[in-house]
């Protein structure tokens, strides 16, 4: 019996490794450090451990990342940054670039900003905070802030998306903003005015500018260098690392789940993290009028 259970916990463990050299070696599902600012940290996927970050380290899906008294700022693909408040923790659960492209990440606590040049179409790149799923329809700017309490806010400077909570969703437009609290919202959304409000906004501008002065530079999208040119993914020195204690049921390890490699579809894993269930979206119809509006 027990030569038994010995022989399937190989096989699990043997299924997870393959599994994570798939994806290290297709390097289309990369994206990279742009900036780093002070203490920023990031633990792998089959890692335990959390490392220091680098410019141009290279992340993946699964990845976890953490900043303490430091800022950071992600190139994502085709002129696509994601910026890191102090404080902020997040996962990076797809970075699809297959066939469609799909990016999904996890807010578990801090401030984001999202800047998004490129949209492979609606509902292509997906936020995920504790009580709100946030699905992005247009380029644009936007930011979203996650209290410690699990409270949520976003902002929407420039674009579309559509928010959805636990009993419906809506949408945001250009210079509106809505908060939400244990999946539902507390009002609806309303305008602001879009001037820096605070050092994270004005820092966001500074990069923001120093980009597209960049850009202007060259004439074109700065486009990302395959990472594993610079740095290449190290081996754990405990191979298992937290699959071990995602097998078992660590309750350490409970909130971790959440970062490991995912398989093509992962809605399903995600919506573990919610506050309930989130409903279906808005109808195309729905989106297209309120667009008109």
């Amino acid at each position: 019996m027990k030569y038994k259970k010995a022989r399937s916990i190989i096989f699990l463990f043997s299924l997870f490794i393959l599994n994570s050299e798939e994806i290290t070696k297709k390097s289309s599902s990369y994206a990279r450090f742009n900036f780093v600012e002070g203490k920023t940290y990031i633990q792998r996927a089959f890692e335990l451990g959390f490392e220091e970050a680098k410019v141009d380290m290279p992340l993946t899906r699964g990845d976890r990342l953490e900043t303490e008294e430091g800022r950071a700022e992600l190139y994502l693909f085709k002129g696509n940054y994601l910026r890191l408040d102090f404080q902020t923790k997040i996962d990076i659960i797809d970075l699809t670039r297959e066939k469609k492209d799909h990016t999904q990440i996890q807010i578990w606590r801090g401030n984001v900003y999202l800047s998004l040049d490129y949209l492979d179409r609606e509902k292509s790149f997906e936020i995920n905070t504790p009580d709100l799923s946030i699905y992005l329809l247009e380029k644009g700017l936007y930011r979203v802030d996650v209290k410690e309490s699990g409270e949520t806010e976003i902002t929407v400077y420039q674009g579309l998306v559509e928010a959805s909570g636990k009993k419906g969703a809506t949408l945001l437009k250009n210079e509106q903003r809505l908060e939400s609290k244990n999946g539902l919202f507390i009002h609806k959304s309303d305008y602001f005015y879009p001037a820096p409000e605070d050092d994270f906004e004005r820092w966001s501008e500074k990069r923001e500018s120093e980009i597209r002065k960049q850009v202007a530079r060259k004439g074109a999208i700065r486009k990302s260098p395959s990472p594993e040119k610079s740095y290449s993914f190290k081996k754990s020195n405990s191979v298992f690392g937290h699959i071990l204690n995602y097998i078992t049921g660590s309750k350490k390890q409970e909130e971790r789940n959440l970062s490991l490699p995912p398989p093509p579809k992962i809605s399903a894993r995600t919506k573990k993290t919610q506050v309930g269930m989130a409903p279906r979206g808005l109808s195309k119809s729905r989106i297209k009028k309120e667009r008109k509006k």
